[in-house]
């Protein structure tokens, strides 16, 4: 009895569905047109307004300070005592506006609130892209060595 790796066990399948095809499931697909209506809204609004369908909270705000503001009674209001930053331009703006944080790396693991910046914000999902890119990311992949 031959033993066969995972390998040709997949290649035998791939050379079996070339030899025998079947006939395509869904002849009428089109492949052509766009998959999304054009919005008539900025990209701006239709982010706020698909991130609340799929169930997130969005809070506009026109200025740094009422950035803080708003974030200081989120704090106050779900009573978090750990909000985590470990962002320059963030911490800055922290420092500046009185907010309360912590940065070390030694606090990471222990944090209630995390705050970072965003790679991008994908309107039509009302998702937000965030990487290790950001310092957060990095500092959380150092902290499990």
């Amino acid at each position: 009895m031959e033993e066969t790796t995972t390998k040709e066990k997949i290649l035998k399948k791939i050379r079996s569905a070339l030899l025998h095809k079947t006939d395509n499931p869904y002849p009428n697909i089109d492949l052509e047109s766009d998959v999304y209506q054009e919005s008539e809204e900025s990209p701006d609004i239709v982010f706020a307004e698909e991130l609340l369908n799929v169930s997130g909270n969005f809070i506009y705000c026109e200025s740094e300070n009422e950035f803080a503001e708003n974030l200081k009674e989120l704090m106050t209001e779900h009573e978090w005592t750990n909000v985590f930053c470990a962002e320059e331009k963030l911490t800055a703006l922290l420092d500046r506006s009185h907010v309360p944080f912590v940065s070390g790396k030694e606090d990471f693991l222990d944090m209630e609130v995390g705050l970072t910046s965003c790679e991008f914000l994908v309107a039509r999902l009302g998702s937000v892209m965030v990487s290790s890119r950001q310092k957060s990311g990095i500092i959380y992949c150092e902290s499990e060595k």
